[in-house]
C-alpha cells in the first residue's frame, strides 16, 4: 500500500445500511420475478387441464351412457319378439330416461366443430327410433309383421344411433388426447421457463451478491492490510476514503489516527502504546430471514356381473380374449346405484380388454369379503408395476408405454370417484409379468 494523503469531499455513494438494504431489495425483486412466472406458467397448466375436462369429459361419459342404454333397449325388441313381452317392455322403460337425459347432456355441451350436426342427427334418429320400438313390442301386431319392422327398420336405426354416438366419442376423446398433449407442452415450456428463470435469477443475485461483497469488503480489506502496516511501525501511510459511509467515515478516523501517532513518534512509546495494540483496537472497531346424487337401491351383484359380462363379451371375442364371471351364490345384495356401477365394471372390463393380448383371459368375480361384497376383475397380461399402483387412479395419469393403447386416463378415476362416493374402496393388485387384479367393494344392503 502507497502513501497517499487523505482525501475529502462531497458523497461519494450510499451509506452501508442503504447498500444493504438496496442487495436485499435486488434479490427479493428476483425472487417475486421468479414466483410470479411460476404462477403464470402454473395457471396456464391449469387452464390446459381444465379445458380437458370441461369441454369433452362430459360428452365421452353422454356417449358411453347412451350406447349402454341403446344396448338395453335393443334388447327388450329382441325379448319382445321371444315372446318375453313383459320383459321386453320392462327394459325400455327402464331405460329411455338414461337415453334422453345423456342426449339431452350432449346437445347442451356442444364443444367442436362437426359436434352439433352429429348431435342433430343423434335427436332425428331417435325420434325415428322410438315409434318403430314400441310397434315392435305393441302384442296386438303379428309376429312377423313386428320382425320386419325390426330388421327392416328398428335395427337400421338403431345401428345408426350407435355410430352416430361413437363418431362425438372418438371426436372428444381425439380432443381430450391432442387438449393432454397441449397441457404437456405448457408442463415442458414451464419447466425450461422455470429453468431459465432460475439460472438468471442465480446469475442477477450472483452479480448482486458480488458487487455488494465488493462494495463491503474492498474497504475493509485496504483496513486490514494498513492495520498490519501499523502493526510492523509503519506510521507513515494513509488510507483512501473512497465513500461517505460508516466504512468511509472508519477510513477517515483511521487516517486521523495515524496522523497522531506520526505527531507522537518521537514522544515516550509507553504512553502512545505499542502498536500491536493499536491494530487490536481497529481491528475492533472495524468488526461492527386440491356429491355426487346417488340412486341407492338393493341390487344382485350377479345381476351386475352378468350385465357387465354380456355387454361386453363381443369386444373381447373380437379381440380374441376370454371373458368369464365366477359369481358366489353367498354374496348379499349390495346397496348401491346401479348404472354407475355398470359404469365401473365396464371401466375395469375395458382396462382389462386393453392390457391382456390375444388368447389371454379375464375373470370378473364376487365374493363376500368382511361384511361387504368385493367385486374382482383379475387378467392375464403384462402387469402393472408395483410404482404406479397408486397413480393409476389418477385423472389422465397412464402407466408410461401404454399411451398408445387409446387411453386419456379418465377411466379408472372415475370408477374410484363411484365407488368412494358409495362408501367402498378400491384397489389394484397384481405381480408385474402376471397379470394385474383390479377389486373393488360395496356396502351390503341390510334388506336382503
Amino acid at each position: 500500500m502507497t502513501n497517499q494523503p487523505q482525501t475529502s469531499g462531497g458523497p461519494r455513494g450510499l451509506g452501508l445500511p442503504t447498500k444493504l438494504t438496496l442487495g436485499f431489495v435486488v434479490l427479493l425483486a428476483i425472487l417475486i420475478a421468479v414466483g410470479v412466472e411460476s404462477i403464470s406458467l402454473l395457471d396456464q397448466l391449469g387452464g390446459a387441464i381444465d379445458v380437458i375436462l370441461r369441454e369433452n369429459y362430459k360428452s365421452v361419459i353422454a356417449c358411453e351412457q347412451m350406447k349402454e342404454a341403446l344396448e338395453r333397449m335393443d334388447s327388450g325388441a329382441l325379448f319382445a319378439l321371444a315372446g318375453e313381452e313383459p320383459q321386453g317392455r320392462a327394459l325400455v322403460v327402464q331405460y329411455r330416461p338414461p337415453f334422453e337425459a345423456a342426449l339431452k347432456t350432449e346437445l347442451g355441451n356442444i364443444t367442436l366443430p362437426g359436434e352439433g350436426e352429429r348431435a342433430a342427427r343423434l335427436q332425428q334418429l331417435y325420434d325415428a327410433y322410438v315409434p318403430v320400438l314400441q310397434q315392435v313390442l305393441a302384442p296386438g301386431l303379428p309376429i312377423g309383421q313386428r320382425r320386419a319392422l325390426y330388421f327392416q327398420r328398428l335395427y337400421p336405426t338403431f345401428q345408426q344411433i350407435k355410430q352416430t354416438a361413437d363418431e362425438i366419442l372418438r371426436m372428444n376423446e381425439r380432443n381430450m388426447v391432442q387438449a393432454n398433449d397441449r397441457a404437456r407442452g405448457v408442463a415442458a415450456a414451464a419447466s425450461r421457463s422455470m429453468a431459465i428463470a432460475l439460472l438468471l435469477g442465480t446469475a442477477f443475485a450472483g452479480l448482486a451478491v458480488f458487487l455488494l461483497s465488493r462494495a463491503i469488503l474492498g474497504p475493509l480489506e485496504r483496513m486490514t492490510a494498513a492495520v498490519h502496516e501499523i502493526e510492523s511501525g509503519n506510521l507513515d501511510l494513509t488510507v483512501p476514503v473512497t465513500s461517505r459511509d460508516e466504512l468511509g467515515q472508519l477510513a477517515a478516523a483511521f487516517n486521523a489516527m495515524a496522523g497522531s501517532l506520526r505527531e507522537l513518534r518521537g514522544a515516550d512509546q509507553a504512553q502512545v502504546g505499542s502498536p500491536g495494540e493499536v491494530a487490536a483496537s481497529l481491528l475492533a472497531t472495524s468488526t461492527m430471514e386440491e356429491s355426487r346424487q346417488l340412486r341407492l337401491e338393493p341390487v344382485s351383484p350377479g345381476d351386475l356381473v352378468e350385465a357387465a359380462v354380456r355387454n361386453a363379451q363381443s369386444r373381447f371375442k373380437e379381440e380374441g380374449v376370454k371373458l368369464t364371471a365366477d359369481v358366489d351364490p353367498e354374496a348379499p345384495r349390495v346397496l348401491a346405484d346401479r348404472e354407475k356401477v355398470e359404469v365401473v365394471l365396464s371401466s375395469l372390463l375395458r382396462n382389462a380388454r386393453a392390457h391382456t393380448p390375444e388368447g389371454g383371459a379375464v375373470t370378473v368375480s364376487v365374493e363376500p369379503w368382511e361384511g361387504r361384497v368385493r367385486f374382482t376383475v383379475n387378467d392375464t397380461g403384462d402387469g402393472i408395476p408395483a410404482a404406479h399402483r397408486e397413480r393409476i387412479f389418477e385423472p389422465f395419469y397412464q402407466v408410461p408405454g401404454t399411451q398408445d393403447l387409446g387411453s386419456v386416463g379418465l377411466g379408472l378415476a372415475a370408477a374410484k370417484g363411484i365407488v368412494q362416493s358409495h362408501g367402498g374402496e378400491i384397489r389394484c393388485e397384481g405381480e408385474e409379468g402376471k397379470g394385474a387384479t383390479f377389486w373393488f367393494t360395496l356396502p351390503a344392503s341390510a334388506n336382503l
